[in-house]
């Protein structure tokens, strides 16, 4: 076969024209395969690049966060990087009170330790001591019996019978619950003292 192609070359009477046909028709299969190998390449290329635009497309998480600025003491340029500082509050802390934590201090002047009352009732009075103290309520019992309920309402003992008498006043704060008792000892009724009765002389009638 190849030499039936020689044989037909050497035949040819003016070779030039027909190597520039042959060469000619052996470069379009050339020029299409690589025509189809760069529309394939490009096709490739541009999967790739949507498949990379898909795969690194940033995802916004959305978060709400409440920020408070402090301010600087000079003007703060936020184009020049200047960081925004931040702080948290923890809104679970419990203020501090403003008022004294102790019961409110008090002074029983009425009635006096030791006295005698015989009226009824029997309202006991109170002084108010100090300041800046939280609210106080007070509870009192007479006599070792049950303690009242706690009140701010003022005391009044009522039907007192005669003798001796023991009143104990218990304070407490009604924001720490701290407690405070005070007593005072004294006595209701008239109380009767025995009088002497002098012996007259004896008369001893004649016999």
């Amino acid at each position: 076969m190849l030499e039936k192609v020689k044989n037909w070359y050497k035949k040819l009477p003016d070779r030039k024209p027909w190597v520039d046909l042959m060469t000619a028709v052996l470069t379009i299969p050339v020029l299409v395969t690589v025509i189809i190998i760069n529309v394939d390449n490009l096709k490739k290329d541009g999967n790739a690049s949507d498949t990379n635009k898909t795969t690194l497309a940033p995802t916004i998480i959305e978060k709400v966060v409440t920020q408070y600025v402090v301010p600087s003491p000079g003007p703060t340029d936020i184009s020049e990087g200047n960081p925004v500082v931040t702080e948290t509050f923890d809104q679970t802390v419990t203020p501090t009170p403003i008022c004294n934590l102790d019961p409110q201090p008090y002074e029983i002047t009425y009635p006096k330790e030791g006295e005698n009352v015989n009226v009824d009732p029997v309202c006991i009075a109170i002084n108010k001591q100090g300041e800046n103290f939280c609210t106080t309520q007070w509870a009192y019992r007479v006599n070792n019996s049950s303690w009242s309920t706690y009140t701010s309402d003022p005391i009044c003992l009522y039907n007192m019978a005669d003798g001796q008498v023991k009143l104990e006043i218990r304070t407490k704060s009604t924001v720490s619950g701290r407690e405070k008792t005070y007593t005072r000892n004294f006595s209701y009724g008239t109380i009767l003292t025995p009088t002497k009765t002098s012996a007259g002389p004896t008369v001893t009638p004649p016999g």
